[in-house]
């Protein structure tokens, strides 16, 4: 990535090259303080230029992990591979200095007594660029995240997304071949999240890195990810494309982490080609089996807000497509397009069953079912 000088002289702007990214390979990963484990054999690949989310629910592991891939955190056992070098198995850490890396970190982690340029340019000091082609790069970097003018200013004189488009100019700035992203979005409000999530997934394929960043939120990974690994208890207990893990969850952790609407259990009846009918409180639907059980076994149903719709009384579906469930209106919230509703169902407390028209509190109501979006877990998974 070279600046291209004016004929002037002036340095001129530059071009951040694509296909930079590195292979990520993170094999039997463990790392325990004191009795606790927060990583448990953990394996992960990453291909070159995919962003990977680590999916989870606070004191999961993921912060550890991706600490652990920055070099901050050690491993007890295990490696993490960077392309061709490893850099991190027991006893032997590269310190995060030598790893090719940039982070961009929730709280921003900006120095208060830099202006917003010095910020992004300590990224390259241990650069052998001249100075010219630094302030280029610099100045080339701050305009694509918005802040071309704000380069004087100090980071008590912006807004929370200004300094974190700050973090992120000094992450991309050195063109490293693997960006980390620390939950970046958290203390932002929900516009401005969706707008740096935007910024952030267009700037990250622009460059070409790998990145591997980590959330609470399935909407944003969802959003953001090639790739999704959920994270429960210090390990990684599913590895998918989005639509794979919002379609085929393997455990009802997975299902429930990744966005219901609700659940209860059930008694398989029927098996049939990857479909299964279970009675939920003498309410017979077909749904879709994870895993294996066998009839007249407890399972745990879960269905999606996806799965669910208010439909007029006498509405007649296929049973091998929708199934039927009467429920009382419980609570009812305007959402723009439509209304949410909450519904006391055989299928427990039902949330975000959507409508185009309010239904009264207390009112009751049809609401069909997909099968496709309602899971049944076996014991056996």
């Amino acid at each position: 990535m070279t600046a291209v000088l004016a004929a002037s002289g002036a340095p001129a702007s530059f071009e951040l090259p694509a296909g930079t990214g590195v292979e990520v390979e993170i094999s039997g990963v463990s790392r325990s303080f004191g009795s606790v484990a927060a990583l448990d054999d953990v394996s992960l690949a990453i291909e070159p230029g995919q962003i990977a989310v680590l999916l989870g629910p606070s004191g999961s592991g993921k912060t550890t992990l991706l600490r652990a891939v920055a070099g901050i955190e050690t491993v007890d056992a295990g490696t993490i591979r960077l392309g061709e070098r490893v850099l991190s198995r027991r006893g032997s850490t590269t310190s995060a200095d030598r790893r090719d890396l940039g982070m961009v970190f929730q709280d921003y982690a900006l120095w208060p007594h830099m202006t917003v340029r010095d910020n992004v340019a300590f990224a390259l000091r241990r650069t052998r660029i001249p100075i010219a082609d630094r302030r280029a790069r610099v100045d080339e970097v701050l305009g694509r995240v918005g802040l071309g003018e704000h380069g004087p200013r100090y980071p008590n004189e912006l807004s929370g997304g200004q300094q974190q488009r700050v973090a992120l100019a000094r992450a991309i700035v050195a063109n490293p071949s693997l960006l980390l992203f620390d939950e970046p979005l958290s203390n932002l409000d929900a516009d401005l999240r969706e707008r740096m999530r935007v910024e952030i997934s267009t700037l990250v394929r622009e460059s070409g890195a790998t990145a591997i960043y980590i959330t609470h939120d399935q909407s944003e990974a969802f959003a953001l990810a090639d790739v999704i690994a959920v994270v429960e208890a210090g390990r990684i207990v599913q590895v998918g494309s989005p639509e794979s893990i919002f379609s085929h969850p393997a455990t009802p952790f997975v299902a429930r982490f990744t966005g219901i609407s609700g659940g209860s259990n059930g008694t398989l009846r029927h098996l049939g080609d990857g479909r299964a009918v279970v009675d939920v409180s003498g309410c017979e639907l077909w749904v879709t089996l994870i895993g294996q059980a066998m009839p007249g076994e407890r399972v745990d149903v879960i269905a999606r807000a996806t799965a669910l719709a208010i439909v007029p009384d006498g509405t007649r579906v296929d049973e091998a497509v929708h199934g039927l469930v009467e429920g009382t209106v419980i609570d009812s919230a305007y959402r723009g397009a439509g209304y949410d509703h909450v519904v006391e169902s055989s299928l427990g407390r039902l949330t975000g069953v959507r409508d185009a028209q309010s239904h009264p509190r207390g009112s009751r109501c049809m609401i069909s079912v997909a099968v496709a979006a309602t899971f049944a877990f076996g014991n056996n998974r």
